[in-house]
């Protein structure tokens, strides 16, 4: 979605569904998603604050009645007034956020459990979801196929990168891994370059 080609997810299971991170434009394209699959989205949140995973979530809100989930590290970044565009010209409306992930947390669709992985190093309150048993990482701007998320902006630090990509090392070769933008990967595939780190 949007300029920077960010990916949108919809993660179904019986009759409800997560939407995770609206960027430009997404928030039509979720709803309509959401009424074809014939589910209700409970629930929207954003992998990190920076403004093309979530410049939907006010629009998106105003279609469904849902919670916006974003961890603490990254609240201000979605409640300002005057975000970080990075150039970018678009139009803006603020968010609130009804619940803050931590560590640990978990984040219900469904039957499906994701954990919540805090992984800093592109923006201090930077997420993963991990689906244990269905061996899915929803990975947001932390991995990306072939690369991380950039650690040269505003909040970013190179250093927790390294610890949150050694992190997410350490789970299974199997674990399918939806980025936040680009191609979908796995662990495995990854693992090369991320012990190099």
């Amino acid at each position: 979605m949007g300029p920077l080609a960010t990916n949108a997810f919809l993660v179904t299971a019986g009759d409800v569904a997560l939407a995770i991170d609206p960027g430009q434009g997404a928030a039509e394209v979720l709803t309509e998603a959401a009424e074809r699959a014939g589910v209700t989205i409970e629930t929207v949140l954003n992998t990190h604050g920076h403004w093309d995973h979530v410049v939907d979530n006010a629009a998106l809100l105003r279609k469904v009645e849902a919670g916006l989930l974003i961890h603490g590290n990254d609240a201000e970044m979605i409640t300002t007034d005057t975000p970080e565009t990075f150039g970018m010209d678009l139009l803006w409306e603020p968010s609130t956020p009804t619940g803050l992930l931590e560590e640990g947390s978990e984040v219900a669709v469904g039957d499906l459990r994701f954990v919540i992985l805090h992984t800093p190093g592109h923006t201090p309150g930077g997420v993963c979801l991990w689906w244990q048993e269905g061996g899915v990482l929803m990975a947001g701007d932390t991995l990306f196929a072939g690369t991380y998320g950039r650690v040269d902006m505003p909040g970013s630090d190179a250093g927790q990168m390294v610890a949150s990509l050694e992190r997410l090392a350490e789970l299974p070769d199997a674990t399918r891994v939806y980025p936040g933008h680009g191609p979908e990967t796995t662990i495995g595939a990854e693992r090369g370059w991320m012990e190099l780190l």
